[in-house]
């Protein structure tokens, strides 16, 4: 009967029959680790910084806008070109440069409701980063205290066990000399396997309570191999009517407030894609130079560039 109860118990909690390092936690801790490696918590993290650099990207769209190039184009055979730098030349080659700049100086207001509605949303992406860490702090303490509660199950079924097992070797005893009937004796056998079973079902919600606990935390680690501190709490008696709680909750929770940054940031995206029903106007200047020769001063060079500039209006009239 020993043996059995041994084996059972090893069945359980591998963790004390195999020699194995217990990792300790408590409920600080567990926060932090949760914080640290939970899925959910890197996610809302990412989506922040992604709108970070979508703010950056729209405030761009107020700076002038730069472009250069240089060619060298050859052909098949040399022909006499006449060249501004040394006249007639022999030359399969010719040699251009380009450098322009564009500047938008009205667009229908486009630019700036994109960089406001990209305002909004970095705002947002903060306030569900947050709420996400809330929410995921909230329930590591809910699975911590699920664990302990299973703790405390395994804890009084183990007790409960011990008191049926000495209470059947009691009363084997008892039997043997007669003083009581063998169907007490059963009843009694009865009671230990019941215990027997409620263990092993509060070993099995332990080591289920631990698992979703460390799934919350984003990290791996055998459950059996996890030790929980034992944590204070002092219950606090407040009275708050529905209308309190409600009022509270729309002046503090975050994802509500980071939904009417969404909403706000859609109001400008709809401004910014109706600036295309708008006239636009831009200025430009560009500076180029092309020879068959290649210059090779800049009293070459004053020869053969040249400078263009002016404005841009562009009036839209049907697009599909």
């Amino acid at each position: 009967m020993t043996g059995r109860i041994i084996l059972i118990i090893g069945l359980l909690f591998p963790a004390w029959s195999v020699a194995q390092e217990v990792q300790t936690l408590n409920l600080k801790k567990c926060l932090r680790i949760a914080f640290e490696h939970n899925e959910d918590i890197i996610g809302a993290g990412l989506d922040e910084e992604r709108s970070e650099v979508d703010l950056r990207t729209s405030l761009g769209r107020f700076l002038p806008s730069f472009d250069s190039r240089f060619s060298v184009n050859m052909q098949d055979k040399d022909r006499v070109s006449l060249s501004k730098i040394r006249g007639l030349v022999n030359t399969n080659k010719s040699y251009s440069f380009d450098l322009s700049a564009s500047y938008s100086l009205f667009n229908g207001f486009g630019d700036r409701a994109s960089y406001r509605a990209s305002q909004r949303v970095r705002k947002a992406r903060k306030l569900a980063r947050e709420r996400t860490k809330e929410e995921i702090a909230l329930l590591v303490i809910q699975r911590y205290l699920a664990c302990l509660r299973a703790d405390q199950f395994v804890k009084i079924g183990r007790e409960a066990l011990e008191r049926s097992k000495a209470q059947l070797e009691k009363m084997e005893v008892m039997l043997q000399v007669g003083t009581v009937p063998r169907s007490d004796v059963m009843k009694q056998k009865v009671q230990f396997g019941n215990d027997r079973l409620s263990l092993i079902q509060s070993g099995i919600e332990s080591v289920r309570a631990r698992t979703d606990l460390l799934s919350v935390l984003g990290i791996e680690a055998i459950p059996e191999a996890v030790r929980l501190e034992e944590v204070t709490i002092e219950p606090t008696e407040e009275k708050i009517t529905f209308e309190e709680a409600l009022s509270i909750a729309k002046a503090h929770r975050k994802d509500l407030a980071s939904l009417d940054y969404l909403s706000e940031a859609a109001a400008e995206q709809r401004t910014a894609a109706r600036s295309g029903l708008f006239l636009s106007v831009s200025a430009h200047a560009s500076y180029s130079f092309w020879d068959v020769a290649f210059p090779r001063s800049l009293k070459d060079v004053d020869k053969i560039d040249g400078v263009s500039y002016g404005l841009t209006l562009r009036i839209p009239i049907f697009d599909r």
